[in-house]
């Protein structure tokens, strides 16, 4: 049965004593001094224990051992283990939010169960105020905790065990994607965004993410994030940005040399762990452990790209080197095929093709895509028949241009 703070009117009424109310009312208040803060007594209540280890890492303990008199509600280790895991572990892993979340718990002075009144607003140390609630002059609640344990007493104050975390007024712990908004990773919010993942990434989840930089994506081949962010490619880019995402959250202590993680995209990440380095594929872990409310961010130094992945092709250069999806078949080269990196590099050999006055009157470059013709480059004398090649791409010279007349000149 659950034991409630004990009102000094509705005692005297029904004619019960204090201690009848099961409440801290059973032991005496100690005298002030000594080692009976109330830190030192939450340490002593087998509930109490995650509330101390919250106290500890928020370095409240100073504050709450001092002179005070103070006032906690206690949240029980029950309340503390209803709260979402990863927002849990959030606030034990940020100081400041943590601080102001167990400071709403706290108030000046020492108020025991018998100065409390229904409808009263008790102002805490966070700044805001709770709500005193009495229900059937019997049930205590403090907003929407009920009190379970009454008028626990120390030489510095007193605590009421209740049955619920209280969450300040306003407060909000960050997801995912606005962590990344607060770490600078801009690239990666803004893929994010444009593959429609930001609701994925802000719901409860939890995720690990492996997040990179900027400059990692900076570090792609040119024109291919362009790409990625174009409407058209946005299912390559959700595939690319699974590969970075896993169920549950996995922190930088649960990592393995060796393990291989399973991803959002349906295929694995190895992780390798060297001394105090920790990698992921071939990235590096730069920051460990930046923490959610719904789940942890690893910030890492490259782009992860999943087995088999084929990024879009780059897009097509301008002017006179604009080419069109069709290869260029009249079965005349002038010469062998040579490697170009772009279509373009392709286009600008055409331009300056003279050999014994033959001109190059057309081009056609074969895409990156992998294969054993990738990247070359074919001079032609003119390109009067083409055929339908995704994989190709033909322009005319700048030079021949006027003579054409055929669809894809420009």
């Amino acid at each position: 049965m659950q034991r409630t703070l004990c009102l000094a009117a509705l005692i005297a009424a029904i004619g019960l004593t204090l201690q009848g109310c099961g409440g801290g009312g059973d032991s005496p208040t100690p005298a002030p001094g000594g080692d009976n803060s109330l830190v030192d007594v939450a340490e002593k209540e087998s509930d109490l224990s995650t509330l101390v280890t919250a106290i500890k890492a928020a370095d409240l303990g100073g504050t709450l051992s001092g002179k005070g008199p103070f006032t906690i509600f206690a949240p029980s280790n029950a309340a503390f283990s209803a709260v979402p895991a990863p927002l849990l572990t959030y606030l034990l892993n940020n100081k400041d939010a943590l601080t102001k979340v167990l400071e709403y718990h706290v108030a000046s002075g020492t108020i025991l169960s018998t100065d409390l009144k229904n409808g009263e607003k008790i102002k805490t140390l966070e700044g805001a105020d709770v709500n005193v609630t009495i229900k059937d002059n019997k049930t205590v609640m403090i907003n929407e905790a009920t009190a379970t344990k009454a008028d626990v007493t120390a030489s510095n104050g007193v605590l009421h065990i209740i049955n619920q975390v209280l969450i300040p007024p306003g407060f909000t712990a960050p997801t995912i994607p606005e962590v990344a908004v607060s770490a600078g990773l801009s690239t990666l919010v803004t893929a994010v965004k444009a593959a429609d993942l930001a609701s994925t990434l802000s719901g409860t989840g939890p995720f690990t993410v492996f997040a990179p930089t900027n400059d990692a994506f900076k570090n792609l081949p040119k024109g291919v994030l362009d790409e990625l962010l174009k409407p058209a490619n946005k299912q390559l880019l959700v595939k690319l940005l699974e590969y970075h995402v896993v169920s549950g959250e996995v922190v930088a202590a649960d990592l393995k040399n060796g393990e291989r993680v399973k991803t959002l995209e349906g295929q694995d990440v190895n992780v390798t762990i060297s001394g105090s380095t920790v990698s992921i594929n071939t990235a590096k872990v730069t920051q460990a452990d930046v923490y959610a409310s719904n789940g942890v961010v690893h910030v890492i130094d490259a782009v992860l790209i999943p087995p088999g992945f084929v990024p879009p092709p780059p897009p097509p250069p301008s002017g006179i080197c604009t080419p069109i999806a069709e290869d260029c078949e009249n079965g005349v080269n002038l010469g062998d095929p040579t490697a170009a990196d772009t279509a373009e590099d392709c286009c600008n050999r055409c331009e300056k093709y003279n050999e014994g006055g033959v001109v190059c009157g057309a081009w056609t470059w074969n895409s990156n895509k992998p294969g054993p013709y990738a990247k070359f480059c074919y001079l032609h004398k003119d390109c009067k028949v083409t055929k339908d090649d995704p994989d190709a791409l033909s322009g005319v010279s700048n030079a021949t241009r006027a003579s054409y007349d055929h669809t894809f000149v420009l």
